[in-house]
Parts: C-alpha cells; structure tokens; sequence
C-alpha cells in the first residue's frame, strides 16, 4: 500500500508493520475494497474482448479474487489474523 494512502486514512508504515486492526485500518480496507470492486465491475466487459481461450481462466481468477475480498469482509478485515481463502 502507498503510504500516502495509508497516512489519508490516519495510519502510519508502524500501524501497517504491525498488524494493527484499528477502526482506520478496517476503514481504508473496506473502501480499497470497494475500489477493487468498481473496477472489477469496469473491467468485466474486457473479458469478452480477450482470446477466446484466454477468457474462462480471466473470468474465473476475477471471481476467485473477488470471492477473497467477500471473505475479508466477512472476517471483518482481520487480514493480519485471518488467512481469506475460498474453496472452488
């Protein structure tokens, strides 16, 4: 992460290093999410343009990611204590 967007959300490197699960880190994870997801929902027609071989592996890797990011969230973005994993 930029430190730049880590010290807009009120954390320093030490807080980040440290596994610091404050009410900013899980605020600044939950809308790095929601970033992620925005462009997730942006990119999905792209899918469509790749080589018809290339787009169930493209497909499926941006579900299994996505599905990480459910699972942080579900874990109440404990990503320094909690290992997000989906089964497939």
């Amino acid at each position: 992460l930029p430190l730049s967007l880590i010290h807009i959300f009120g954390l320093s490197d030490g807080d980040v290093l440290a596994g610091c699960l404050s009410k900013n880190m899980r605020t600044m994870l939950a809308a790095q999410i929601k970033r992620a997801d925005r462009i997730y929902d942006e990119a999905w027609h792209g899918v469509a343009m790749l080589a018809s071989d290339s787009q169930l592996a493209i497909g499926a890797a941006a579900q299994i990611y996505r599905g990480i990011l459910r699972e942080i969230e579900a874990a109440n973005y404990a990503v320094f204590q909690h290992l997000s994993l989906i089964h497939i």
